[in-house]
């Protein structure tokens, strides 16, 4: 606590905007499907990770740019020193429709 019995504001990050690549390779499971005429080694599973060392929470937000092909999906797990924050691991996909408007905040200091 500070002088007076306030508690210190919460020290902020810097800002850290992440995107993929575009555009992406479909996934496995649309070529399996007929829905993507190329080979399955055509297909990529992309893989991203992102560790803010002492961070007791990430916030997240989507912008209106969020979307994916059908039948691709955004899988993020979630890190707290190294272990899984259990039952925050998020999925979306689709148009910008079914991506959060609202910013989601995890207590963790990592995701994959």
């Amino acid at each position: 606590l500070e002088e007076g019995g306030a508690r210190p504001s919460p020290e902020l990050a810097q800002q850290t905007t992440l995107q993929s690549a575009h555009p992406y390779k479909p996934d496995v499971e649309q070529v399996r499907r007929g829905k993507e005429r190329r080979s399955l080694a055509q297909a990529t599973i992309h893989a991203e990770e992102g560790s803010w060392p002492g961070a007791t929470q990430l916030q997240l937000r989507f912008d209106a740019q969020c979307c994916t092909h059908e039948g691709d999906w955004l899988t993020l797990t979630f890190f707290k020193e190294g272990q899984p924050v259990e039952g925050r691991t998020l999925r979306f996909g689709g148009p910008w429709s079914n991506w959060p408007k609202q910013p989601i905040t995890v207590p963790a200091d990592s995701f994959r």
